[in-house]
């Protein structure tokens, strides 16, 4: 695991590894900007991240089990002994061809992924959601499909960052659902002051999701 903080003041440094898991979108587009400002304060920490999807036990799984230090997840996280913080949500949208006159008539392409109990309920009560005609892994591979004219998604507003250029983005008006962004860590390592700096980079991400 990672090493423990040395004695500042005696001129010593930090070393290890940090072993962080995010999902895909997180990890490409939140992540970078936060670890260039840690490894600015502690370059002999290496920090490994893992793109782990968020399905199921996912990412707070692999915290929980031990694989991983920090996690970075979509809430509410269903295990028991872990630290959770939220840090930011962001809403849904919905992706499709660009050009298209009706994006609600397309087929849907769904995808696999945690989501809060709210947001299954709205999905739900959506008369003009089809039922899904493909199901793929992961949303990279969503937004793919839609920019090739196979149909539309709701996704994460965070998932369309860098979308190709034959996908068009919309809202989906008022009441739409909300994703949860946030950490998760386990008590002993809260402990670390090398584990709880990292934690605090990761709480910039309240005011870097806003301008996404």
């Amino acid at each position: 695991m990672f090493g423990q903080v040395g004695d500042q003041s005696a001129g010593c440094q930090a070393s290890g590894t940090i072993r962080l898991a995010a999902f895909r979108s997180a990890a490409f587009h939140l992540l970078p900007r936060v670890l260039v400002r840690f490894g600015q304060r502690h370059p002999k920490v290496t920090v490994d991240v893992r793109i782990v999807p968020d399905l199921g036990r996912g990412i707070a799984g692999e915290v929980a089990d031990g694989r991983a230090d920090v996690g970075v997840v979509s809430l509410p996280v269903y295990l028991n002994g872990l630290v959770c913080k939220e840090l930011y949500d962001e809403p849904y949208v919905l992706a499709y061809p660009a050009g298209h006159p009706d994006p609600r008539s397309l087929p849907m392409i769904d995808w696999h992924e945690n989501c809060s109990d709210e947001t299954r309920r709205w999905l739900a009560t959506q008369e003009w959601i089809p039922p899904g005609d493909t199901t793929v892994e992961d949303d990279g591979v969503v937004l793919s499909m839609a920019g090739h004219g196979l149909g539309a998604a709701i996704v994460p507003r965070l998932s369309t960052v860098d979308a190709p250029p034959k996908v068009a983005i919309t809202e989906l008006g008022d009441g739409a659902p909300q994703r949860r962004v946030g950490y998760v860590t386990t008590r002993e390592l809260t402990r670390s002051a090398l584990i709880r700096d990292l934690l605090g980079e990761l709480h910039t991400l309240r005011a870097s999701a806003s301008v996404i």
